[in-house]
C-alpha cells in the first residue's frame, strides 16, 4: 500500500551520507554545548538533525565518538573562517586578527565552540578527546605566529619579540575567554574585547618608533 501524500506537506529532503553527517554533527555541537555531554542523548541529537537515532548511529559508534567529531569539525570550521576573513589582510594582519576575534566574541555559533571546548577540557582523559584539543591548541597558535610574523615584514607589529610564544598566549586568551564564558556567561565573554584589544596593543609598534 502506497502512503497518500500529506495535504501541504513539504517532501523530506533525500540527504547524501556526508551531508547527514555533516548535519548531525552541527546538531551534536548546538546540543552537547547547550546541555553538556552528559545531559546530552543521543536520541535528542537525532532529533535536533531530522533523523531517526538508528540512522545516528549508522555514521557514529557512540555518543563519545559524536562528540569527538563535533569537537574536530569546530576546530575546522573556525580554521575555515580565519582563514577566509585573513585572506588579503597582509599589510595590517594583527588590526585584522583583533577584528576578527572581537567580531566572534557576539557571535552564537563561537559561543557553542567556546562552550564545547570547555566542556571537552574536563573529558581530557579519553586520549580522542585529548588529541583534538592539542591540535586545536597547536593550530590556533601556528596560524596567529604566522600572521604576526607577516605584520613584522609589513611594519605593522613589533620585532622584539617571539611571534612563536605570542601564539601560546593568543591560545592563553582563548583559554581564558572560554572560562570566563562558562562563570560569567555572555557578559564574561563579551568582556574578552578590551582584554584582547589590549594584548595587540602590546605587540604594536609605539608611536613615532619603529617596529
Amino acid at each position: 500500500m502506497i502512503a497518500a501524500a500529506v495535504p501541504g506537506a513539504e517532501p523530506r529532503r533525500r540527504l547524501s551520507a556526508e551531508d547527514r553527517r555533516v548535519e548531525i554533527v552541527e546538531a551534536a555541537r548546538r546540543t552537547f554545548a547547550r546541555r553538556g555531554f552528559h545531559g546530552t542523548g543521543t536520541a535528542e541529537i537525532a532529533a535536533a538533525a531530522g533523523c531517526s537515532e538508528p540512522t545516528l548511529y549508522k555514521h557514529f559508534a557512540s555518543k563519545q565518538a559524536l562528540f569527538v567529531a563535533a569537537l574536530t569539525y569546530a576546530g575546522v570550521c573556525m580554521r575555515r573562517q580565519v582563514a577566509e576573513f585573513m585572506a588579503g589582510r597582509d599589510d595590517d594582519p594583527l588590526a585584522a586578527l583583533v577584528e576578527f576575534q572581537v567580531t566572534k566574541l557576539a557571535n552564537e555559533e563561537y559561543a557553542e565552540i567556546i562552550r564545547l571546548r570547555s566542556l571537552a577540557v574536563t573529558l581530557a582523559d579519553d586520549p580522542e578527546i585529548r588529541a583534538v584539543l592539542v591540535e586545536m591548541a597547536t593550530s590556533q597558535r601556528t596560524w596567529v605566529a604566522r600572521w604576526l610574523r607577516a605584520g613584522q615584514e609589513a611594519g605593522s607589529v613589533r620585532t622584539d619579540f617571539d611571534t612563536e610564544l605570542a601564539g601560546w598566549l593568543a591560545v592563553a586568551l582563548s583559554q581564558l575567554a572560554s572560562f570566563r564564558h562558562a562563570s560569567e556567561g555572555d557578559v564574561g565573554l563579551a568582556d574578552m574585547a578590551p582584554i584582547v584589544q589590549g594584548f595587540a596593543a602590546l605587540l604594536a609598534p609605539l608611536e613615532g618608533a619603529s617596529a
